[in-house]
């Protein structure tokens, strides 16, 4: 068999597995697809140069250039102290999944309490906070954009009798920000709707054997909610990710930047 053969069968083969793994329904499937195509990057890379050595290269390179970017983009980024929420009506044209998954949100027994609005922010942040009806769980669909891009996400929050928040989220990306000791975060990325992710949250509540406290459902609740993106600022300055700048805005510093860096890393590895 010509060596080219031989090659070409083991692309392909390593293609397949990888291809199929992504498909997969177990939930380590999507993480091994992801290796198996670094593998075949690799391997082309070595058929390609003829070289380990650059091969190799070629993967540590597949890690970097994103950590530099990301580390690059921290260091323009500037928030504002003053930032607050501001209600404003998300629009359905530009933002077509909130129309979506407001009508799974109020499915499951939530009202809508209304549309805010991040302000003064380095880029679009969007929410609709929903409360539920019967239990003690507020719920944001979020959106951002930031030039071309745009994504969306959801949270649900429940507050303990002792004032820790209980934190359940889809956020897609590696999040840029630590999170204050109070709050207890389960990040579900694999739940495939809204309904599932509430069926985590409430899981994730009875695990823990959490006593919530009640939602009031209005105006108090958004307070609230525009305290919980307080205190990850407030905590992020404590810790120092973040440092002050002139006047009211706040930076990433080195550490921070870094850190920012060390997630996309770690979020690629993840898969």
């Amino acid at each position: 068999m010509e060596p080219w053969v031989w090659k070409a069968l083991a692309c392909l083969a390593l293609a397949f597995a990888a291809f199929a793994a992504g498909q997969g329904g177990q939930r380590w499937m999507p993480r091994a697809g992801f290796w198996l195509w670094l593998a075949l990057l690799g391997f082309v890379a070595w058929w390609w140069s003829g070289s380990w050595s650059m091969a190799v290269g070629g993967l540590l390179l597949w890690f970097l250039v994103p950590a530099v970017q990301a580390l690059w983009l921290s260091r323009q980024l500037r928030f504002s102290r003053r930032r607050r929420l501001v209600a404003g009506a998300i629009d359905y044209e530009e933002f077509p999944e909130i129309n979506r998954v407001s009508r799974d949100v109020r499915g499951e027994g939530f009202k809508v309490l209304g549309d805010y609005w991040l302000k003064p922010s380095p880029f679009e942040q969007g929410y609709r906070l929903f409360v539920h009806g019967e239990e003690p769980i507020l719920a944001a669909a979020a959106v951002v954009r930031q030039g071309g891009l745009a994504m969306h996400y959801h949270i649900l929050l429940t507050w303990d009798g002792e004032g820790r928040a209980w934190l359940t989220w889809d956020y897609p990306l590696a999040y840029g920000l630590a999170m204050p000791p109070e709050f207890q975060v389960h990040r579900c990325l694999e739940a495939e709707g809204w309904p599932e992710l509430l069926a985590q949250h409430r899981e994730f509540l009875v695990l823990n054997g959490v006593e919530a406290a009640g939602c009031r459902g209005g105006l108090e609740d958004v307070r609230e909610f525009d305290r919980v993106l307080q205190a990850v600022l407030r905590h992020n300055l404590r810790a120092g990710i973040l440092c002050r700048q002139e006047g009211d805005e706040v930076a990433y510093n080195w550490r921070g930047s870094l850190m920012v860096g060390w997630q996309v890393v770690r979020e690629m590895v993840a898969g």
